[in-house]
């Protein structure tokens, strides 16, 4: 059994990591503290798609909220566009459908 195959042009991937929560926008909603490990754990997963079953990065979109080292922990570190808010969230779901993108038979992450 060959564990990597030759191409695997069939699976697509969404990859969604949050390990720093905003604060809460809407009265009374509780605060939430941050997390560890999330965002990390969706870079092994872009990996291990990307090493093991060679899915092209083009099929690959994360969306992640990270820690920052420095200065406030209350906001990610990454660019509004690649943050897992709900618009970008929809965004990336709507481009799953667009005729560019999966087809019948392939597989979805």
């Amino acid at each position: 059994m060959n564990d990597h195959p030759t191409t695997t042009p069939d699976i697509w991937a969404l990859l969604i990591g949050v390990d720093c929560y905003m604060p809460a926008t809407i009265p009374d909603l509780p605060r939430y503290g941050n997390l560890g490990g999330c965002v990390n754990d969706i870079l092994l997963m872009d990996a291990f798609l990307r090493e093991r079953r060679n899915v092209p990065a083009a099929h690959i979109k994360k969306l992640t909220a990270t820690v920052p080292a420095s200065g406030p922990k209350h906001e990610p570190q990454e660019p509004p566009e690649r943050q897992p808010t709900k618009a970008n969230i929809i965004a990336a779901l709507q481009a799953l459908a667009k005729p560019d993108g999966p087809q019948p038979g392939d597989q979805v992450y």
